[in-house]
């Protein structure tokens, strides 16, 4: 691999983070709560270890996701630098969309700490719009980029809650 390959990939993974999971997990919380007037009262205990909990399941499901697109399918989570091969290693051998389960897992874990409800509509709007986006954008493009392959994966991998066995 070139150097200039190498520093292309490296600027789209930089690029992908500071765009997608920092925006989404960070910046537009922080706008919601700013707006809202957000005032943080103390979390009671359970809701501290659930949210931690449910952040690091998120945190998780998210890194590994990213790792396995990067050293399996060569290539970023975002839509401008996706992976050049279809990944069906890692989280997605169980699950076909680990990567936003671990982001909605994380966007969860924040409202549960902060108790706000504009992060609350943040997590359903975010989950929402995935829906939609993965069923009718993005798996009929990956159905026309990886044709008979992926078409057997969507039979056989479920979208969202992981099948084990």
């Amino acid at each position: 691999m070139t150097k200039s390959l190498k520093n292309k990939i490296f600027d789209n993974w930089i690029a992908a983070i500071i765009i997608l999971p920092v925006n989404v997990l960070i910046v537009i919380p922080a706008i919601l709560l700013y707006l809202t007037d957000f005032t943080f009262t103390r979390p009671n205990i359970l809701q501290i270890v659930f949210s931690v909990i449910t952040g690091i399941i998120g945190a998780f499901f998210a890194g590994w996701s990213m790792l396995t697109f990067k050293t399996k399918g060569n290539g970023t989570p975002a839509p401008w630098a996706p992976p050049q091969n279809f990944v069906v290693t890692g989280p997605y051998k169980y699950v076909r969309n680990p990567m936003i389960s671990g982001v909605i897992f994380l966007l969860y874990a924040e409202f549960c700490l902060t108790k706000s409800v504009a992060l609350f509509l943040w997590f359903l709007a975010f989950t929402f719009i995935n829906l939609f986006y993965i069923h009718y954008v993005e798996e009929p493009q990956l159905k026309k980029r990886f044709g008979k392959p992926y078409e057997e994966y969507l039979e056989k991998v479920p979208c969202w809650i992981p099948k084990f066995f």
